[in-house]
């Protein structure tokens, strides 16, 4: 039965994703299912799509599954949190803009505070998320009295995933390097 829908998710990392169906039933499909087979580049959220429509003792599957018409140009769907990570990367979420500087706060209140000034500071010049966060702690003193100073260090970036529904196309992410600048 040939029906239609649009890409819900695709792991490129793994190479299956899930399709939206129009009957509303969720379709597993791996990339071997896709006609020309599957190129990352082209598979992203909100792609529609027609399949031929099976059910499997695991649940829905779709095959043969082939691309109707993309928006051209690249749209983007962003976070609707300031994403965070101590590595390289957040998992499901391309890195657009990655900041030449990094940003430092510290203060020997609460260290979620201190994270929460780290995060607003690089907001403030367009990123909405951080890599390589890092959290120590120094000594202070004053007197005789030491205390402990809570520094936390994060490299701002602009996150974001390919998505025929998503708003925001190449040209409206600030520049975080320039904005760094002034």
């Amino acid at each position: 039965m040939s029906t239609s829908g649009f890409v819900k998710s695709f792991l490129p990392s793994k190479g299956y994703g899930f399709i939206s169906g129009e009957d509303g039933r969720n379709y597993f499909f791996h990339g071997r299912d896709v006609d020309g087979g599957a190129d990352g580049a082209r598979i992203f959220d909100g792609v529609p799509v027609n399949f031929e429509a099976g059910v499997t003792p695991k649940g829905y599957r779709a095959y043969k599954v082939q691309f109707g018409s993309v928006v051209e140009g690249n749209l983007y769907e962003v976070p609707h949190e300031f994403l965070v990570s101590k590595s390289s990367e957040i998992k499901g979420w391309e890195i657009l803009q990655v900041c030449d500087w990094v940003v430092t706060a510290s203060d020997r209140g609460d260290p979620a505070e201190v994270r929460q000034r780290a995060n607003r500071l690089a907001s403030q010049i367009g990123a909405n998320g951080a890599i390589y966060s890092t959290y120590r702690r120094d000594k202070g003193y004053e007197g005789n009295y030491e205390f402990t100073v809570h520094v936390i260090t994060i490299r701002p970036v602009v996150f974001a995933r390919r998505s025929n529904l998503g708003k925001k196309s190449d040209k409206d992410f600030p520049d975080i390097n320039q904005a760094c600048m002034m």
